[in-house]
């Protein structure tokens, strides 16, 4: 879903800076109104959500950066209202264009930082071990017309291990903030 905005607007609420600063303000979001309303939406494009996971964003730079992968519109407006240059590239290319020069800094998940050693290719490293102004919304998802189709038992029990693994993946995304900082 993080990267659905471009088909989906409304998902792009999901990568916008400052409106989830902690892992339990974005937990509420299943039971309060935003997430209510975020279930429809999707369920009217025809998506069911099975589970919902924020993952802390981190930052990492090479020098006090000019050109900055902010990893959704919303950043991306963000960091051109600051002045900076602000380059478009999917996760798996953030090593390389710190490498060549191409980037100094990017946002991106603890995850992302860890699997992809972008601590290799940077001098300084903010984490959301406790809070950050950016998180990212996780989910699991699937077609809502062979949710639909399946016997309710069936239903009950992909909702049922959807909410536990709600708690599981976010354990596993504090551990990497942790793990990522600790790198």
């Amino acid at each position: 879903m993080p990267y659905a905005g471009g088909e989906v607007q409304e998902t792009n609420i999901g990568l916008t800076p400052g409106l989830v600063t902690n892992y339990e303000q974005g937990a509420a979001w299943k039971s309060r109104e935003v997430g209510k309303m975020l279930t429809k939406i999707l369920e009217d494009k025809g998506i069911v959500i099975l589970s919902l996971v924020w993952q802390a964003g981190a930052a990492a730079s090479r020098a006090k950066g000019l050109k900055i992968r902010g990893s959704s519109r919303e950043m991306d407006m963000m960091l051109k209202a600051a002045g900076t240059s602000v380059i478009s590239l999917p996760s798996n290319e953030i090593y390389a264009a710190m490498q060549t020069g191409a980037m100094d800094a990017t946002y991106t998940s603890s995850t992302s930082f860890i699997s992809f050693k972008i601590e290799e290719r940077s001098k300084n490293f903010t984490t959301g071990r406790t809070n950050a102004y950016w998180f990212m919304l996780e989910t699991l998802m699937m077609s809502k017309q062979i949710f639909d189709g399946l016997p309710k038992a069936q239903q009950d029990m992909l909702m049922q291990i959807g909410g536990e693994l709600e708690k599981f993946a976010t354990d596993a995304a504090k551990a990497d903030d942790k793990l990522a900082a600790d790198v």
